[in-house]
């Protein structure tokens, strides 16, 4: 697929494409994490550490790239969402005195 995408200008093998499928269930689960935090507004320690990786994740991924061409990139960007997904996590359990129970959660008037 990305063989043809690319016109044939990129054609990754099949490590690649297991480390990418690996950073994207990381992306998946921090992004659906991050959603539960912000839903419930206890996201702010966490935007935070976001905030903070993300130009650090654009430098390992820039000189994993460097180093090690596309493969590289995939195992840099594979451990960037790992520590994304780390960092939703850890602020999803730290902080579950913050977070409404569901039971308390009631509709807007005139619904």
């Amino acid at each position: 697929m990305i063989t043809w995408w690319t016109a044939g200008n990129i054609e990754p093998g099949e490590g690649f494409m297991v480390v990418i499928a690996l950073g994207m269930v990381a992306h998946g689960g921090w992004s659906v994490a991050a959603n539960l935090l912000m839903a419930t507004n206890s996201h702010s320690g966490f935007a935070v550490v976001l905030l903070a990786l993300t130009p650090l994740n654009a430098l390992l991924i820039y000189l994993g790239a460097a180093a090690a061409g596309l493969s590289g990139a995939g195992v840099a960007l594979a451990v960037a969402e790992a520590a994304c997904l780390s960092a939703a996590l850890y602020a999803f359990h730290a902080t579950p005195q913050k977070r409404m129970p569901f039971s308390t959660i009631v509709p807007a008037p005139g619904r």
